[in-house]
């Protein structure tokens, strides 16, 4: 049974009875908005059923600060003239014969004005031991007075109800407004298991890992089961003396038990097909899904790791690895080693940190507390489908768990921002090592940790990141594209092409150098990042709040379904938290600064593109200064015009020698600045043959849509990634546009010599050209939202500028607008659409 009732504020009482025993959920403060709403007749009913009749309950009261809580303000104030030591029997109110009898005591006060209220503390039999503040004219007639006295109005009533009502005098030292003390931490373990324990009652085998043992790819049926056993007659044929009569017997059951076999894996493949198809149509995730699961083998961790040149092979000594690698890597600098780096921005950074702590919690700026819409939106945002956090709570928890955890949620959010830290249980992160792509999988510097963090510490990080991203963002460098709304790396790399068309244009020489910072996120040292911070304008106690985060930071290893011991993480960043990507870029945001203010490198006219940069993947040195270091090992020195000359670069002790060619952002680079076709046309074809067991063929049975979907979905963006701002030819259009055709043909099963445009109609398919011009369209869309980046600036500059012969991204973006009588571009710059109306605009053409 479950019953809700609402009063006229909006603040709603839960209650939920499972196994004949009332049990309550969430209670919000009924004692304050009874005063408040002292004729709503059906709320004090409810009320004091709640109060005083139920079998047992749990409530969870906050402290009443009476500087901003009127409704009490006026009632802790009020003197008390008289007092009554009050008692009430817990055992004779109907509670079970299993419980002790326990008599619950308080005291009545009548106050000078005439009101009388009644507070009690829970001293046992399942109830609180938080402070209740009741209106006496609705208390229980089980209460009995003990004895009475005059007080004179000495004391007021916040005396009283600080001691839980316990005695007559007053304890300063326990007085806290109204409550009893309690902390984040417990309420958040309330939160746990109220969560844990919905999830049982509502969900089979939750959290429970269901698993099968299979050998191979084997289907196993009643019909297969019984056809196996009648084709193990070898042993009767045997003991009745080679009998011929049974040999046929015997010969025919195996006929049997194969056709048996080949029907059942025909079923499965024909289920398989229909799922596809039908997920094609109405579910991508499930679409998506089945692709993959068709295309075979799960990733499995190496059997062998190597740390510091010692091979491990015992799963033991690999997580213990695991755990001293990230250990060390996590482990905060020396200011003693003035070796490995300049130590003396760190020293001061810590020194001041110090003082503004001092300096900030004298000043008590108190944090904005959190509001329902806040962190409504918040749990939207947060993602579903991930690995829960240490303590098993996902986002699918905070997403489907009933309204009236809402405030519950709330309250304990604005307890965390007035404590200004948050419980260590909520810091735990659980690490684990991914593989990058094309690595060898043996070493521990080719994997990147990415952490999995406690579900209520997204939630807070979600709205921390809300609240100071507005501060920061205008400060950002135009220079830093990544992890920016309204921007992307193909922003950061449509700069690049811009600059070397431009140089090749005046004849000039033009270098790109790529450096990527060493284990950027992990190294970042907290002490330099809040000092940054605070002289960004992030001041007050959520400063001291965003410190304390990253304060004792406890972190676990997880290698093959393993964990290893916790340890503390001293510096960086975690890869895959909410505040991770707008913390490092306010980190680094310094050097790009420094660099444009310089005046130095690469200009198209006067606007300064000195250092495009995405995330961590910067194109210029970044200063000791900062605690940053440069991988040479991932750095490349590669011209972008043909009028370079051969030389290198010096970095540190280490040598940069030039290249022909590097990939930066994804995107291969060389001095001719030119679409790399047969790399792509590769992709393509590898993607194509990955694709075949799912059903990229005629013969696999699926329909010809489907298969299209699968080339569309997989094929189609790998090869024509970013090729929007690079400069094709007609050539390489063409080349995309006969690989499509033959992939079209094969699986609608149609002979090669089928004319092209019977090929597409077919299908309805658009060709590789119209593809290519609505990607250019809608790159253009997204660059005109925002008329203060370089982006904007370079196409503004361009329009007029551009050599009209040019094979560059301006000419090639008139001659689409052109082609699909679309406005002139300057026109679409000057009375910009919004993204979404220009998405649809270039969906219609």
């Amino acid at each position: 049974m479950n019953k809700t009732d609402t009063d006229r504020s909006g603040h709603d009482i839960f209650l939920t009875q499972r196994n004949e025993q009332t049990i309550l959920v969430v209670v919000k403060e009924f004692h304050l908005y009874l005063n408040e709403n002292p004729l709503d007749k059906k709320k004090q009913t409810l009320i004091k059923d709640t109060e005083f009749q139920i079998q047992g309950f749990e409530m969870a009261n906050f402290p009443h600060d009476v500087k901003t809580q009127s409704g009490l303000t006026g009632i802790y104030n009020e003197k008390v003239t008289n007092v009554e030591r009050m008692a009430r029997p817990m055992g004779s109110s109907g509670g079970s014969a299993n419980v002790p009898f326990v008599n619950h005591q308080g005291v009545r006060v009548t106050t000078d004005q005439g009101n009388q209220y009644l507070i009690h503390k829970g001293d046992g039999y399942g109830i609180s031991s938080q402070t209740v503040v009741t209106d006496a004219k609705h208390m229980s007639n089980q209460w009995q007075s003990m004895g009475s006295r005059d007080v004179g109005g000495n004391q007021n009533v916040g005396s009283y109800v600080g001691t839980g009502g316990a005695n007559y005098k007053l304890l300063s030292d326990n007085c806290i407004h109204g409550a009893g003390r309690i902390s984040s931490a417990e309420e958040i373990e309330k939160l746990t298991n109220i969560l844990h324990t919905a999830g049982k009652d509502s969900i089979p085998n939750y959290r429970k890992q269901v698993t099968s043992k299979a050998i191979g790819n084997g289907i196993w049926n009643e019909e297969i089961s019984q056809a196996s056993k009648h084709s193990k007659s070898f042993y009767e044929w045997k003991l009745d003396g080679q009998n011929i009569e049974k040999k046929q017997e015997m010969t025919k059951a195996k006929r049997l038990l194969r056709s048996a076999q080949r029907r059942a894996n025909a079923s499965r493949k024909n289920t398989f097909i229909e799922q596809i198809m039908m997920a094609s149509q109405n579910d991508n995730k499930l679409f998506h899904q089945l692709i993959q699961n068709q295309r075979g083998v799960k990733k499995v961790n190496t059997d062998v790791m190597i740390f510091n040149a010692k091979e491990q092979a015992e799963p033991e000594d690999i997580l213990e690895g695991w755990k001293n690698y990230f250990e060390d890597l996590y482990r905060s600098h020396n200011t003693d080693n003035e070796s490995e780096y300049n130590t003396e921005r760190l020293i001061l950074a810590t020194m001041q940190n110090e003082i503004i702590e001092q300096l900030e919690t004298n000043r008590n700026e108190e944090i904005k507390q959190a509001n329902e819409e806040e962190v409504t939106l918040s749990i939207q945002k947060l993602k579903t489908g991930k690995s829960p956090g240490a303590d098993g709570i996902s986002a699918e928890h905070l997403k489907n768990m009933p309204t009236e955890l809402l405030q519950y949620i709330i309250n304990i959010i604005n307890l965390i921002f007035k404590e200004k830290d948050v419980p260590s249980k909520v810091k735990e992160g659980v690490v684990t090592p991914v593989l990058k792509s094309g690595k060898d999988k043996i070493y521990p510097e080719n994997y990147r940790g990415i952490t999995v963090t406690n579900c209520f510490s997204t939630l807070i990080e979600s709205i921390l990141k809300d609240r100071i991203e507005p501060k920061l963002l205008p400060q950002q460098s135009k220079l830093q594209r990544g992890f920016t709304e309204k921007s992307s790396s193909l922003n950061a790399a449509f700069i690049v092409t811009q600059s070397a068309d431009f140089y090749k244009e005046i004849l000039a020489q033009l270098v790109l150098l790529t450096l990527d910072a060493q284990k950027a996120f992990d190294k970042l040292d907290h002490e330099i990042l809040f000092n940054k911070l605070y002289h960004d304008g992030i001041t007050g106690n959520i400063w001291i709040l965003l410190r304390n985060m990253y304060k004792n930071v406890a972190v676990k290893v997880k290698w093959d379904n393993t964990l290893s011991d916790q340890f503390i993480q001293r510096q960086g960043v975690r890869q895959g938290a909410k505040l991770s990507t707008i913390l490092y870029k306010r980190y680094n945001n310094n050097i790009l600064d420094a660099l444009d203010r310089a005046d130095i490198g690469a200009k198209i006219g006067n606007i300064s593109v000195v250092a495009p940069t995405c995330a961590d993947d910067i194109a210029l040195l970044a200063t000791q200064r900062d605690l940053v270091t440069i991988n040479p090992n991932k750095s490349d020195l590669v011209p972008l015009t043909t009028k370079c000359e051969n030389f290198s670069v010096q970095l540190g002790n280490d040598i940069i020698d030039q290249k022909t060619e590097t990939k930066h952002l994804g995107l291969v680079r060389d001095s001719k600045n030119k679409l790399n076709i047969e790399d792509r046309l590769k992709t393509a074809r590898k993607t194509v043959y990955a694709m075949l067991g799912p059903g990229l063929h005629a013969r696999k049975g699926m329909s010809p849509i489907v298969a299209l979907k699968v080339w569309q979905t997989y094929a189609i963006p790998r090869c024509l990634y970013g090729i929007e701002i690079m400069n094709y030819t007609k050539t390489d259009i063409l080349k995309l546009e006969r690989l499509q055709q033959q992939v079209c043909r094969q699986i609608q099963g149609l002979p090669n010599r089928t004319a092209n445009a019977a090929t597409y109609v077919m299908l309805g398919v658009e060709p590789i050209q119209s593809t290519i011009d609505r990607l250019v369209l809608t790159f253009f869309g997204g660059i005109i939202q925002d008329s203060a980046s370089i982006e904007f600036m370079i196409i503004e500059r361009q329009l007029c500028m551009s050599p009209p012969n040019s094979n560059n991204f301006i000419n090639r973006l008139k001659e689409i607008l052109d082609k699909y009588g679309l406005p002139k571009a300057q026109e679409i710059m000057n009375n910009k659409p919004t993204k979404e109306i220009w998405k649809r605009t270039v969906k219609r053409q």
